[in-house]
């Protein structure tokens, strides 16, 4: 032990003993140097006697070693909290899907559960301990570098620990992290020219496009959509894989397109009417459980004292924003049926359509208005990445296996995407939208040790209308 590095304020005591001619302990000394233990025992009782001397001791071991316990404190943090939250959603999620259709034993929903929070713990777990501890490091080893390039660079040693989850999500999080970045660049543009001209309703038309390039891939090239992704409409959506397999057949027939099968054979049997109406069962019947747990679960997780002080008028506007995001989601998939079963009962086309299938969703997506104004930004920031994922892979003639799994490439993506969040999150945090601020604090433990950004940001509480976009299932 290496006493001292840690104690530059005490003198040797086998130094001492041999200058006075005795030991630490008392005894008459040899001249020979004195044993580890010896020595070990005498600091010891050297620093009992001496309380002052200890409180010097912790403040050396603090100054010097601060960044390893910057780091375990925040890592610890982070992951008892988000791990606790994702097993809580996923509890609930899985729990209803037990209830619903039994498929799913309890032993599988422990296991997938309990997977999927230690993944997530150790994300944000490894990623918070590493960014503060990076960041502490270099504050001390490089001391004159700029607070800016502190915090990009312990961004950047810290992203590889989305490694721990699996590859979607991978890429999930790095398309949604780059959304991000633009969003605080183009913030920041503004705020330096505050003269452009605002859209209106561009968020609106944004989510309008975007939901018309990702129901045609939905259609006719899901191989341009993550698995996951995928997945999740399906099941959210109007049509089986069966139906949607026959109308791909159809559509790039090796003779060219072929004629559209009749309204009866993609809907199992069914006239157009009672197709809508057990469209909208089914997306009523789905999105309602799915959007009241992931509008409770921040109300609980980062609201709970103003939960607990009013929890008539919390519980009022959690039925509130389930009631409109629930509208907004069954209208959508409801909607995209009944256009598309008007198409064809009307219209009668001669041949299979291929764009008429973005013409739906276009359609379908004005249901955004059933949503808050302040809503509406942040679901078009949801769907604009999966947008522009589907159009980049649709352009590609032969893409092969996914773009994202090649040589890490979301991983980099992701490690420069959230440095630029973190960076401007010090420096210019009046650019990053508040509920991202809220959630970078709790998240990755963060306390903010900037005068300007305290001063900034305060004791910043979710909102009414940022509580309720923070897990929605387009993240």
């Amino acid at each position: 032990l290496k006493f001292d590095e840690f104690f530059p304020g005490m003198a040797a005591p086998a130094a001492e003993a041999g200058a006075n001619g005795t030991a630490a302990n008392g005894a008459v000394s040899s001249g020979k140097s004195q044993s580890p233990l010896a020595l070990l025992r005498s600091r010891s009782m050297s620093l009992l006697d001496d309380p002052d001397l200890v409180q010097k001791a912790l403040l050396q071991i603090n100054q010097r070693h601060r960044w390893i316990f910057d780091g375990i404190n925040a890592s610890i943090k982070s992951f008892v909290l988000m791990g606790g939250m994702r097993l809580f959603v996923g509890v609930a999620l899985k729990g209803l899907k037990l209830l619903r259709a039994k498929r799913l034993t309890l032993d599988e929903l422990i296991q997938e559960v309990a997977a999927q929070s230690l993944r997530t713990g150790l994300l944000f777990g490894g990623f918070s301990g590493w960014w503060h501890g990076s960041e502490s490091l270099l504050g001390q080893v490089a001391p004159r570098t700029s607070p800016r390039a502190r915090t990009f660079l312990a961004a950047l040693i810290a992203a590889p620990w989305l490694w721990v989850e699996q590859k979607d999500f991978r890429h999930t999080c790095a398309i949604y992290t780059m959304a991000r970045a633009v969003q605080v660049l183009f913030n920041r543009f503004r705020k330096r020219h505050p003269e452009m001209p605002e859209v209106p309703h561009g968020d609106s038309l944004l989510f309008i496009l975007s939901s018309a390039q990702i129901m045609f891939a939905y259609a006719l090239r899901p191989d341009t959509i993550p698995e996951s992704y995928y997945t999740f409409i399906r099941k959210i959506g109007p049509m089986t894989e069966s139906q949607l397999q026959s109308v791909r057949d159809r559509t790039y027939a090796p003779g060219g397109r072929g004629p559209p099968q009749p309204l009866t054979a993609l809907t199992g049997g069914l006239t157009a009417l009672e197709a809508c109406k057990k469209t909208y069962g089914d997306g009523l019947q789905r999105s309602l459980p799915m959007y009241f747990t992931l509008h409770l679960v921040p109300r609980l997780a980062f609201g709970l004292p103003k939960f607990l002080s009013q929890p008539g008028t919390s519980i009022l506007q959690v039925l509130e924003n389930t009631f409109r995001s629930t509208i907004m989601l069954t209208g959508f998939v409801g909607n995209y049926m009944a256009v598309f079963s008007a198409h064809r009962q009307l219209y009668k086309p001669a041949q299979e359509g291929r764009f008429e299938f973005a013409l739906f969703g276009g359609i379908a997506a004005l249901t955004i208005f059933c949503e808050k104004r302040q809503r509406r930004p942040e679901l078009a920031l949801y769907v604009l990445p999966r947008a522009l994922d589907c159009f980049v892979h649709a352009m590609l003639r032969n893409p092969g296996p996914r773009v994202e799994g090649r040589y890490g490439l979301e991983v980099v993506v992701f490690a420069f995407s959230v440095a630029c969040v973190l960076t401007y999150y010090r420096s210019e945090p009046d650019v990053v939208p508040s509920w991202i601020k809220t959630m970078i604090r709790v998240t990755l433990a963060d306390t903010p040790k900037d005068t300007k950004l305290r001063e900034t940001t305060g004791d910043i509480r979710f909102t009414d209308d940022d509580e309720s976009s923070v897990l929605s299932p387009y993240a």
